[in-house]
């Protein structure tokens, strides 16, 4: 169960089996509903990728790396993400087959999303100093293009894309807090979430929807967004952090909480509390209760 702007919403956890101990967190969802994410089955263990098809989960993990994470999948399979080899690099797998994403001449290299056509998003590194230099780029068939909002010099992240190509991510701006961007058509459009400090957007669908986290002060728990045309619902599954990641144009959003879950959500809204019946009823409901069992709690459950 969700609050969201004082509301009550269903969400399903998202748990790899035998990760109870460490955590799973879910990074990308395609239209079929296939769910993809990182898993850790204890502190020190390594970290691989998974894939969630309809309840049934599927390990992937780089030949030979000890990190390996699964951050976007799209409608044809495809999946990107990134993995620790003798540095950090992205990665693309679709038939089997991984396929390394190095930016040139980066010191890193994360792949976050991919979209229909196949492209990709994220960020790259440059250099090793006290404040790195991080951008976001876009690999369309091997070539790639940085993304940079204009003005900003150390941070940039590309996170998101959709099937229209348009890309969403956040940036540092010259008063040391974070924004979101949408970036479409060689614009950047950015954005924050009302009355929020900081705004990190991560995921867009077909729709234009974007999903992401905020805080609303300073290291301040991070809660949700959903973004639909500038109209911004806020939610929260865990006291303790609530990080969206994806969504897809059946406006499901996955994500990860700050507990060690993962989870997907709808925000489908759960029927408000009734209030307690008058003495003189409850006679009147004993006969209806007695088929109430088989409706089931739906609390925790996707609608």
């Amino acid at each position: 169960m969700a609050k969201a702007d004082g509301l009550d919403y269903y969400w399903r956890p998202i748990v790899f089996p035998g990760a109870a101990l460490g955590y799973t967190s879910a990074s990308g969802i395609n239209n079929a509903g296939e769910v993809v994410g990182s898993y850790q089955l204890s502190n020190f263990g390594p970290i691989s990728g998974f894939v969630d098809t309809g309840g049934v989960f599927r390990s992937i993990s780089v030949p030979g790396s000890r990190v390996t994470e699964a951050n976007g999948i799209n409608d044809s399979g495809e999946i990107t993400g990134t993995f620790l080899g003798p540095s950090v690099e992205g990665f693309s797998y679709a038939g089997g087959v991984f396929t390394s994403i190095n930016v040139p001449g980066a010191f890193s290299t994360q792949a976050q999303a991919v979209n229909a056509a196949g492209e990709v998003v994220g960020f790259y590194q440059v250099g090793r100093g006290p404040v790195p230099e991080v951008y976001g780029f876009s690999d369309i068939a091997g070539k790639i293009t940085s993304i940079n909002v204009p003005g900003v010099t150390d941070e940039t992240t590309a996170e998101g894309v959709n099937s229209r190509g348009e890309i969403v991510g956040y940036f540092s701006n010259s008063a040391g807090t974070t924004e979101g961007f949408l970036y479409n058509a060689g614009v950047f459009t950015p954005f924050r979430v009302p009355g929020a400090f900081d705004t990190f957007a991560f995921g867009i669908n077909g729709r234009g929807e974007i999903v992401g986290y905020y805080l609303d002060s300073p290291g301040g728990v991070a809660q949700g967004f959903l973004d639909d045309g500038g109209v911004f619902t806020t939610f929260d599954l865990s006291a303790s952090g609530t990080y969206p990641y994806a969504i897809n144009n059946n406006g499901e959003i996955v994500g990860g909480l700050a507990d060690g879950s993962g989870f997907v959500t709808t925000l489908q809204p759960l029927p408000a509390p009734q209030p307690a019946p008058e003495p003189h009823t409850l006679g009147l409901l004993a006969l209806g209760s007695l088929g109430l069992g088989l409706l089931g709690r739906r609390i925790g459950r996707l609608g």
